[in-house]
């Protein structure tokens, strides 16, 4: 198995702790399975600035494959930040180099390569999932706090769903049951500090199984 980060990668930057670090959900994800012993990659783009070449410093650090990870002129995504107590506060999003980012034709033949894709609504790679699907590569898809609307079109193309909710209530269950009948063998959700949520199943069987991690 070969997992890749495919899409977003970003700087959070907290100005009141004069700190930065490189992160993203692709990239959370693919050095964690780097530090399993997981071959990963990381397809994205990060700009000409202080803040890419750190991105690249730390994925080399911790083993990643940064051969497609294109470096363009100018600045690397960033999210300003602050904090409520122990929990992040997204505050804005500058999407730098990111906002124009677009797989090439070779970034498209190294996906196919793995075994496995993360990605999210900021990767500005939906329109690729079909493809990579049908040749075989599963798909972690992380839709965060959007639950509602916007995931309907892409959950037939997911195959592992993540969405992120503040408590659990009939509403986030009733959710999960409607999300995977689209499509995802798995639909997780996460719950801060009151844990997690994952439904599995064959969403064409009418029946799922609940369970708490």
């Amino acid at each position: 198995m070969r997992v890749a980060g495919v899409g977003f990668n970003c700087m959070d930057i907290y100005d009141n702790l004069q700190r930065y670090y490189p992160t993203g959900n692709s990239v959370d994800f693919i050095i964690h399975m780097s530090r399993f012993g997981i071959q990963s990659s990381m397809i994205s783009a990060v700009g000409t600035d202080k803040h890419g070449e750190l991105m690249i410093e730390v994925l080399r650090r911790e083993n990643v494959d940064v051969s497609h990870l294109h470096v363009e002129e100018g600045d690397t995504a960033i999210f300003k930040m602050d904090l409520n107590g122990n929990d992040r506060v997204h505050k804005e999003k500058l999407a730098g180099v990111m906002e124009n980012f677009a797989l090439t034709d070779d970034d498209i033949a190294f996906v196919l390569e793995h075994g496995m894709i993360h990605t999210n609504l900021s990767g500005n790679i939906i329109e690729w999932l079909p493809r990579f699907r049908a040749s075989g590569v599963l798909v972690v898809f992380d839709f965060t706090t959007k639950v509602n609307s916007i995931p309907e079109p892409i959950l037939p193309d997911v195959d592992y769903a993540f969405f992120s909710y503040d408590q659990d209530d009939t509403r986030i269950l009733e959710y999960m049951k409607w999300a995977q009948a689209l499509g995802p063998r798995v639909v997780v959700v996460t719950l801060g500090r009151k844990g997690a949520l994952r439904m599995t199943g064959s969403p064409f069987s009418g029946r799922a199984s609940l369970r708490f991690l």
